[in-house]
């Protein structure tokens, strides 16, 4: 997930609810709707309390875990029957 124009057929409006300063980077606890997410970012995402924010979803970078067992869920191959000639 990155904070870009959310205007794609990924893209997404969130509201941040706070961030959390790593040093090198931070990450981001945001709503979208009544569901939470945390995007892990650079430091340089200049960001408040409440910002609506675009996010732009790049599957291949998702990790996505299973609520009940908190277990990595395997991504699927976006790749898969793409030609790449």
């Amino acid at each position: 997930v990155r904070i870009g124009a959310g205007d794609g057929p990924a893209g997404v409006s969130a509201r941040l609810r706070y961030s959390e300063d790593l040093g090198a980077s931070q990450l981001l606890h945001v709503l979208i709707g009544d569901n939470s997410l945390i995007v892990h970012t650079k430091m340089d995402a200049d960001v408040q309390p409440d910002q609506m924010l675009p996010l732009i979803f790049e599957p291949a970078r998702l990790h996505l875990f299973d609520p009940e067992t908190g277990r990595r869920l395997q991504a699927p191959d976006y790749d898969e029957g793409i030609s790449h000639d």
